[in-house]
């Protein structure tokens, strides 16, 4: 009795092998070709996505190396627009100066023009009032020396030479 006590059934047990190899038939039977195509498609995703991600991170790396580069070189480019900077500034300076020396230069040829002409009015008035002052002393030392007939005619010839030099 002791034998059969503790026996454990074999048919059911071989029942139970038999379902589940009829359900994993049935499983693979009716599964396959969802498992398969959805496994593939995940598959191709997974290698896309792992594409997209190698040619991210190769852009990446580019766009890396060259913000690296610029920015070693960082230095090199603000001294360079500094220079370029003080270069334009100078030539700025010195088309200013040019200009102004331009302009002294019109300003020293009017300002030439205008003493001359001041200096041919005053050489006019100055000339007119010494001959004034001449012809009033002569006319009293006439006066004073001369006839009256002689007078008038010496006033005569003075009206006209002084109309001649008035109308030139």
């Amino acid at each position: 009795m002791h034998g059969t006590e503790h026996s454990i059934p074999v048919m059911p047990l071989i029942y139970a092998f038999i379902n589940f190899g009829i359900f994993v038939s049935l499983l693979v039977y009716f599964l396959k070709k969802p498992v398969t195509s959805f496994l593939v498609e995940r598959k191709k995703r997974t290698l896309a996505f792992i594409d997209e991600s190698s040619a991210a991170f190769e852009t990446s790396e580019k766009n890396f190396k060259q913000v690296t580069f610029r920015m070693d070189n960082i230095k090199a480019d603000a001294d360079a627009f500094l220079n370029r900077i003080i270069e334009d500034s100078n030539d700025a300076g010195k088309k200013l100066i040019s200009e102004a020396k331009k302009a002294a230069g019109s300003i020293q040829d009017d300002a030439r023009m205008l003493v001359e002409a001041e200096y041919r009015q005053a050489y006019k008035k100055l000339k007119f009032s010494v001959i004034d002052r001449i012809m009033l002393k002569a006319g009293k030392e006439i006066t004073d020396t001369l006839e009256d007939g002689q007078k008038n005619r010496y006033l005569d010839e003075y009206y006209d030479i002084s109309r001649e030099q008035g109308n030139r």
